[in-house]
């Protein structure tokens, strides 16, 4: 809906409190600050609730002189406060589908594959995913000195090296260049810890750990 059509916009989305600012610059606005996120007072942008209000979406229109930019940001509480851009995908997936898919269009693809056939849920610390394969780290090697005759370099010892250049850490074994389904993966067990999450502790099996996907600037990511 767009903003002009809201008759009372809403102020809060869970534990985060939305202004919505009419003079603002459009490199510094949308923005996060603890728990305050300020969007730009544009009556043409369009604003979604999910969650029952806890998470919104938010899509709005830059114009200049040279050339016209359309922008999507996620936000609201997860475990608090947060404001995230996103590519066009998911937002168009909504418009299309609802809240399911949506983010059905954020949780990585590998992810999805893994728990359907697993039926297993990931376990998730804001926009990083890990999947509890049911495998040791011996046995993948095995498999993989069977299948391609080649030994896999064993897991390395991290004591808070980042995940994919965020703000997300690993604490414990990790290899991030695991030739696993085709492709090469992070794998890990242990603790990740990051700013504004409780510690995801997954050290009782190996997890695959994959961020979400359709990210503007993942390692941006809030």
């Amino acid at each position: 809906m767009k903003l002009f059509e809201i008759k009372q916009r809403p102020r809060e989305a869970g534990l985060a409190k939305i202004s919505f600012v009419k003079d603002y610059y459009q490199d510094t606005i949308p923005m996060r600050k603890a728990v305050n996120i300020a969007l730009p007072d544009d009556p043409e942008a369009e604003f979604f609730q999910l969650l029952s209000g806890e998470q919104f979406l938010f899509r709005f229109q830059i114009r200049t002189r040279r050339e016209e930019e359309v922008q999507y940001w996620f936000g609201g509480t997860d475990e608090r406060p947060f404001l995230v851009r996103l590519k066009p995908a998911p937002f168009d997936h909504f418009v299309r589908g609802g809240e399911d898919l949506f983010y059905q269009h954020l949780k990585p693809e590998l992810i999805i594959r893994l728990e359907e056939r697993y039926k297993i849920t990931a376990k998730r610390q804001g926009d990083f995913f890990a999947f509890p394969l049911p495998h040791s780290w011996e046995d993948i090697a095995r498999a993989q000195w069977l299948c391609f005759g080649k030994e896999v370099e064993p897991a390395q010892h991290s004591k808070g090296k980042s995940l994919f250049g965020t703000r997300h850490k690993m604490i414990g074994l990790m290899n991030e260049r695991y030739p696993i389904f085709g492709g090469s993966y992070t794998l890990g067990e242990g603790t990740l810890n990051a700013p504004d999450h409780e510690p995801l502790i997954i050290d009782e099996k190996i997890h695959v750990i994959l961020q979400a996907r359709n990210l503007f600037e993942p390692e941006k990511a809030d």
